[in-house]
């Protein structure tokens, strides 16, 4: 049981979106902190109750594609560090983030359909 995980190695294209794909979550991360100081900072950039979930989804998603990134430079500078065990620590880093990632998205999504779903159980309270 040498490796956990089976090798895919992505081609070059699929790197460079990957890449163009943090850069661009990371300017969305960018906009998002510095609408925290502004005077009239927009509703859907401002980290409420209400757009938490969403947001900490987003900030879980950018470190997982920073692992994704740098998986392979990790492999490559880690060589010898921890007698072979290198490619299952990343695997666990990895799978770990991705596990958390499918977390906050359901977590998410809950919290979209309770939201959605409140106000028709008031309404239907208000009735009886």
């Amino acid at each position: 049981m040498k490796q956990f995980m089976a090798t895919y190695e992505l081609s070059l294209f699929q790197r460079i979106m990957v890449i163009w794909l943090f850069v661009i979550c990371g300017l969305f991360i960018s906009f998002h902190i510095a609408q925290q100081w502004t005077e009239k900072p927009y509703a859907w950039a401002r980290l409420t109750e209400k757009t938490r979930p969403y947001w900490y989804t987003f900030y879980v998603f950018e470190a997982f594609l920073t692992v994704q990134i740098l998986y392979r430079i990790l492999e490559e500078k880690m060589a010898g560090a921890l007698n072979g065990l290198e490619m299952q620590v990343l695997d666990s880093v990895w799978i770990g983030l991705l596990g958390v990632e499918v977390l906050m998205v359901i977590w998410a999504g809950g919290v979209t359909v309770m939201r959605s779903m409140a106000p028709q159980v008031a309404q239907a309270k208000k009735t009886q």
